[in-house]
Order: structure tokens, then C-alpha cells, then sequence
């Protein structure tokens, strides 16, 4: 199984993303602006399906790449 990270929606309010990973494994979402520099925005558990689903809140207009990394 691969680990696939889904931007869902954006909004003025920030981004809500959608992980598919192994379930009951922990995964940490980063951000970056530059695709150099990652900061970790939270670490969450995939479901007993393997989803995780998250939010993030950004000032509008801001862009931002996403990973997803295992724990």
C-alpha cells in the first residue's frame, strides 16, 4: 500500500487534506513554502481504515506544499 495525501478543499480559512495510509499508523503532515524547508504542522493516527483527515489554518493567500511522513 502506498501513502497518498489528497489536498480536499481550500478555503480562506486555510486547507483540509486527506491522507491514505496504513491504518493505526501515525503520520506527521509538513508544510513548506520553498519545497526546502518543512515544518510540522501535526501528528495524527490513521484510522482503523488508513484515513486521517486534517486541517489546516492559513492566512488566505499564503501557498503551501504538503507531505505526509510516517512516525
Amino acid at each position: 500500500l502506498r501513502l497518498f495525501l489528497e489536498l480536499v478543499s481550500v478555503n480562506p480559512s486555510g486547507a483540509s487534506l486527506r491522507l491514505a495510509g496504513l491504518k493505526n499508523f501515525s503520520y506527521t503532515i509538513e508544510a513548506s513554502l520553498d519545497f526546502t524547508t518543512w515544518q510540522p504542522l501535526g501528528t495524527n493516527t490513521a484510522n482503523a481504515s488508513g484515513l486521517l483527515n486534517f486541517q489546516h489554518s492559513a492566512p488566505p493567500g499564503t501557498y503551501r506544499f504538503y507531505r505526509a511522513v510516517e512516525k
